[in-house]
């Protein structure tokens, strides 16, 4: 089979991307078959302290039938003949899945606590559904798979397809588990490290992108706008800067306002979590933000070669009126669950935070300006954690927060909009 994909690499570009299917490249998977019936037929299941768990003798068969370099390296070709070359093209940021722990920008321990906390809530589960569940490719779940297993927190229930098999956690694994659960209950995707959020926000950023009269026009193109508003738009929206929009209750202030991202007319990555100092922050809000599906073909080949921590979405619109108060500008934690939840300018970063009725507010307004003093005049705000005041700031040495020159504040109250970048 290894001549065979040394063959296949031999063969010139072009040939290579007529493969529409792994079906037509004819490799001969008959060697591998021995070894998975082999590896699936010496797994023996005991009882051990009222569980099951494998034969100390059987793992190491185990492990090495799990790393089998050919199946891996069978993978790895057959993924890079059937992906996508145009895939990405156009887009000023594209997360690229990573190749090991450490281009993650986690730690063994961090994501150790995602997977025990998970099978302790699931009983048991492949290999794969662990991928699945803390987003993270399986060269890099299955290494630490097999070290919680050398560390007999997880042992084997049985064998899965494609060379996978099906884990359960032992006593000392559930008791991890549960201390783990008492600080934080969150196991759901890897959570994405600051430096690396920062660094796509700026690269997503609004004040990067010129807007078109064409697009402009576009944008408005359901409502009944004037050239001479239009030509006042225009600037304003390229800019990236705050606006204020004001006039009579019922003019379409709040309208046009909903219609300022179509001009932009795009989609962005954002983590579906973030990871600063050990805790962690939901972003992405399936209420808040539309997800786009991008199209993949199914199986157990991931074509799209995209770090599954992140979800493309439309550029946010996101909307608060009256029942806007200070906790949701700032970061607020579930006592129960541990779990924290990212304010509406995070959620809202590149895109638009319309804030409706200003004015009806449950804070006064001077409250409610104060808080924008420092974020409009210094580009950069302080998330405030529990327990601690982290202050945000991107990979160069100008304090940025979120990059707030491509977040809008919008603030409408009945005879005004403010729309504050």
């Amino acid at each position: 089979m290894l001549s065979h994909l040394k063959g296949l690499a031999a063969r010139p570009k072009a040939e290579q991307e007529q493969a529409p299917s792994y079906q037509e490249l004819s490799i001969d998977f008959s060697d591998l078959s021995a070894t998975e019936e082999t590896s699936a037929e010496t797994i023996a299941l005991g009882q051990s302290s009222g569980e099951q768990v494998a034969d100390r003798s059987v793992v190491d068969q185990e492990e090495s039938a799990v790393t089998d370099p050919r199946l891996a390296q069978l993978f790895e070709r057959v993924n890079q003949l059937l992906s996508d070359p145009t895939s990405g093209r156009g887009e000023p940021f594209r997360p690229k899945a990573p190749e090991t722990l450490e281009e993650t920008g986690l730690t063994f321990e961090e994501v150790e606590r995602l997977i025990l906390k998970y099978l302790h809530s699931q009983g048991s589960a492949t290999g794969r559904q662990v991928c699945a569940q803390v987003r993270l490719p399986f060269r890099i779940v299955e290494s630490i798979l097999k070290q919680l297993k050398r560390e007999q927190l997880v042992a084997l229930r049985g064998a899965a397809a494609a060379g996978d098999y099906e884990f359960t956690l032992t006593e000392s694994g559930r008791d991890r588990a549960k201390r783990f659960s008492e600080e934080c209950t969150y196991f759901g995707a890897a959570p994405v490290c600051l430096k690396d959020y920062l660094k796509a926000m700026e690269a997503q950023s609004i004040a990067k992108q010129t807007v078109s009269e064409e697009a402009l026009r576009d944008a408005f193109s359901d409502l009944v706008v004037s050239d001479d508003l239009l030509d006042r738009l225009g600037p304003a929206i390229s800019s990236g800067r705050g606006l204020f929009l004001f006039g009579e209750p019922g003019n379409g202030k709040t309208s046009i306002a909903e219609r300022v991202m179509r001009a932009f007319g795009s989609t962005i990555w954002i983590p579906r979590a973030l990871g600063i100092d050990g805790d962690i922050i939901r972003l992405y809000d399936p209420g808040v933000h539309e997800a786009v599906e991008e199209h993949t073909k199914e199986g157990i080949f991931d074509l799209s070669d995209v770090d599954q921590r992140w979800v493309k979405i439309i550029r946010p619109t996101v909307i608060a009126g009256g029942e806007l108060t200070m906790s949701q500008l700032e970061v607020t934690q579930n006592l129960q669950t541990k779990i924290c939840e990212a304010p509406l300018q995070l959620k809202s970063n590149c895109g638009a935070l319309i804030i409706d009725d200003f004015g009806r507010q449950r804070m006064p307004i001077d409250e409610l300006l104060n808080r924008w003093i420092v974020p409009l005049e210094k580009r950069y705000d302080f998330l405030g954690f529990p327990n601690r005041e982290v202050q945000i700031t991107p990979p160069s040495s100008v304090p940025v927060y979120l990059p707030l020159a491509s977040t809008w504040v919008l603030a409408i109250c009945s005879s005004s909009v403010m729309v504050v970048a």
